[in-house]
């Protein structure tokens, strides 16, 4: 009994770690926006792999300008505040950096 109820509160707590809020879809797959912080010099949060029609997010919390650039050219502009949101299909592997830092500041998110 008390591991039951011990795995039931660590997954409670893996589940609330998550950042995942749903936007539309009462969520299911293909429709969830994910959220990415964008810090001083690093992508926080970064989640490695997306339904495809997923959204991800990404909220500048430092104090430096960065960007989320992809091999593709979508890109947000250089910032130090504000949002960037990309969706991602199709299914794929898609590499994203920020300008300022190279790949020293970077991240990949499969679409699958």
């Amino acid at each position: 009994m008390r591991i039951l109820r011990f795995v039931g509160v660590a997954a409670l707590i893996a589940s609330a770690a998550c950042k995942d809020t749903t936007s539309g879809g009462g969520g299911t797959r293909g429709g969830r926006t994910l959220s990415v912080q964008v810090e001083d010099n690093f992508y926080s949060v970064t989640p490695d792999t997306v339904a495809v029609g997923d959204s991800v997010t990404w909220t500048w919390t430092g104090s430096s300008s960065h960007s989320v650039t992809f091999a593709t050219g979508t890109s947000s502009a250089t910032q130090g505040s504000g949002t960037f949101k990309r969706a991602f299909s199709p299914a794929g592997t898609y590499s994203y950096h920020c300008v300022v830092h190279g790949l020293a500041m970077s991240g990949v998110i499969v679409a699958q």
